[in-house]
């Protein structure tokens, strides 16, 4: 087991994963940026509600709308909402609309209006996969090493 755990492989499976979960910060932190700058506000229809459930725990939540940008024709996309919000679209009737934010050369960029930028979550996940594959390096070299080779 801890042969495959150290193995050239598995190094790179890490290292993958961390540049995969740093691309997805900075996708994040670019539209963020995109949406602060340039972004404009509607109030959308909330079509539909999406959610997985594992383990009894709702999460993952989706929210399928509609909205009309600044001279333009109804939208409809799928933008990501924190549980609260997602429990709330789900369970409570009255509640139909949803302020967004859109950028109007691109209407597929939308969030939540008072959405927070998660990229920070994601490069601290991304270091700590690369030090993880660091690591994993350093044991593959080092068992290279003890066994002659």
């Amino acid at each position: 087991m801890f042969e495959k755990l150290v193995s050239w492989p598995a190094v790179a499976f890490v290292l993958g994963v961390a540049v995969l979960i740093a691309f997805m910060g900075y996708r994040e932190t670019s539209e963020m940026t995109r949406l602060s700058e340039h972004g404009r506000k509607a109030m959308a229809q909330i079509e539909e509600v999406h959610w997985t459930t594992r383990r009894g725990i709702d999460s993952n939540y989706t929210l399928d709308v509609t909205f009309e940008p600044e001279g333009g024709k109804a939208v409809h996309e799928e933008v990501s909402v924190d549980n609260d919000i997602g429990e709330q679209a789900r369970n409570d009737e009255s509640f139909t609309e949803l302020e967004v934010s859109y950028l109007p050369d691109d209407t597929s960029v939308v969030r939540p209006a008072d959405a927070e930028d998660g990229s920070t979550r994601m490069y601290v996940v991304a270091g700590a996969m690369a030090a993880l594959a660091a690591l994993l390096a350093m044991l593959r070299l080092r068992q290279g090493y003890a066994a002659g080779g």
